[in-house]
């Protein structure tokens, strides 16, 4: 099920590699992202990854802050973001590798044939991970 989200705030990350793979054993609280663009090949929709970028954890201070209302102070070298805007959401569980994540993009409702699309990682608990679309509105 999509969801309409209004981001109030950019969601800030620094440049660093991550693999699917590699959710499962960040910390708690932890999340990468993809930016991504879409694209049509002739007959194919393709997927290319522009970035990758990496949050650590909140801080109690910064978690005080977003529950408050209020922006987390802006880190040192997080250069990257999903921007402030409205978007469709879509969560589920974290998809095996980019191929599953290529063919849920295809059920998506594309309003272009081109644009950028966010796929965000997030380590919610100890054992539980889940995967997030951002398609800009």
């Amino acid at each position: 099920m999509l969801f309409t989200l209004n981001l109030s705030h950019p969601l800030t990350y620094k440049e660093e590699e991550h693999s699917i793979e590699e959710i499962y054993d960040l910390k708690t609280g932890s999340e990468f992202t993809y930016c991504c663009r879409f694209f049509y090949d002739d007959v194919f929709l393709r997927l290319e990854k522009k970035w990758c970028g990496y949050h650590a954890p909140y801080t109690q201070e910064e978690k005080d802050l977003v529950e408050g209302g209020y922006p987390p102070p802006q880190r040192q070298g997080y250069n990257l973001c999903i921007p402030a805007g409205k978007y469709s959401l879509l969560q589920t569980g974290v998809c095996e590798d980019e191929k599953e994540i290529l063919n849920l993009v295809k059920t998506l409702p594309l309003s272009r044939i081109e644009g950028e699309i966010y796929i965000r990682f997030y380590k919610e608990k100890e054992f539980e991970a889940v995967m997030q679309i951002f398609l800009p509105l």
